[in-house]
């Protein structure tokens, strides 16, 4: 489990951040920083935070479960897609 923060939208921040989720390098690396005055969705928040025991709880039960295939398969086509248009 990946440690994830998020401040108060009315709290004086003082760096340039108001949540985060942590790399899972540790570190002072964030994966995902959410900008100071953005918004947060709080369920996606706990749903990072939980991101390396979801993909492998999928990558196991693909076999078992064509439901654990498909979305294994969306979440990897997704990323592709996301990879290259980042590029």
């Amino acid at each position: 489990m990946r440690y994830v923060y998020i401040k108060k939208s009315h709290e004086r921040l003082r760096d340039s951040c108001r949540g985060g989720v942590l790399s899972r390098h540790g570190g002072n690396e964030f994966d995902l920083e959410i900008g100071n005055g953005k918004n947060a969705c709080i369920e996606m928040l706990a749903f990072c935070s939980m991101i390396d025991e979801i993909k492998e709880f999928l990558e196991l039960s693909q076999s078992q479960s064509p439901l654990a295939g498909i979305i294994l398969n969306k979440w990897k086509s997704e990323k592709k897609r996301l990879d290259d248009s980042y590029q």
